[in-house]
């Protein structure tokens, strides 16, 4: 999450199907039983975090699905993360969001409301990929790495990273490009969030906030720990610390 004072500011939900299923990215049969459970994890996760607003501490957080946007429109999550080579199907699925929420929830609400929301983000490696991307697209974040080595990326060795440094500089960049970090702009465009990604702990997710990320996302240190909440506590204690320190290149 962000540096903020409370917890994890987005949920990504990535599920690999099982042998069998040939695309990784959307599931042909959309009644297939790896179909069915991953509507139903989506579900029962937004039913918890339904519930979960009922509490006096309640602080919001979003869910998005890497790459299912079936299954992610049919649940209603509160969006999708694109991969990078389909990132030209950003506007489809807003459309895909839409006419189901119109379609299927127009007396609720708090649904329509969504509609409005919905969260919609993608990665980058290269500052010139996410400044293209967000011109065309314009996602709500980015995932920007790989900072440091990762067992999610094996391929990339150290002289393949793109370094903790990279996610501050697209921010640079795009602050720029909407306007926000122009000195007298007042009709400055909302930034897109930017998120450092790869290999990152409580150890180093000082840096990438350090040279201008907005936050971390965090897979293995998190989900691999004893005491998964104290481990989140801890990345954003160090985060709110780098914040104040935070540099610009």
């Amino acid at each position: 999450g962000t540096y903020n004072d409370h917890g994890i500011d987005l949920i990504s939900i990535r599920v690999i199907p099982p042998l069998g299923d040939n695309d990784e990215d959307d599931v042909g049969d959309d009644n297939s039983a790896f179909h069915r459970r991953l509507i139903e994890l989506i579900r029962e996760i937004m039913r918890i975090k339904k519930q979960q607003k009922l509490l006096s501490n309640y602080q919001d957080y979003k869910v998005v699905v890497n790459d299912h946007v079936e299954a992610a429109v049919i649940a209603q999550a509160d969006g999708v993360h694109v991969k990078e080579r389909h990132v030209k199907d950003i506007p489809l699925i807003r459309a895909k969001f839409e006419d189901y929420t119109s379609a299927n929830i127009a007396e609720d609400e708090e649904r329509r409301t969504q509609e409005s929301s919905i969260i919609i983000g993608t990665s980058a490696h290269t500052i010139e990929s996410a400044v293209e991307n967000w011109k065309c697209y314009q996602p709500d974040y980015f995932f920007v790495g790989t900072c440091y080595l990762t067992q999610s990326h094996p391929e990339k060795d150290a002289a393949k990273l793109e370094g903790p440094t990279l996610p501050g500089l697209v921010k640079r960049c795009l602050l720029n490009e909407t306007g926000s970090g122009v000195e007298g702009r007042t009709t400055a465009i909302r930034p897109p969030v930017i998120f450092a990604i790869g290999g990152i702990e409580s150890s180093n997710c000082h840096e990438p906030v350090k040279y201008g990320a907005d936050g971390v996302a965090v897979i293995r240190s998190v989900m691999q720990a004893s005491n998964p909440a104290d481990v989140v506590q801890r990345i954003k204690s160090v985060m709110n610390e780098s914040k104040e320190c935070q540099q610009s290149y």
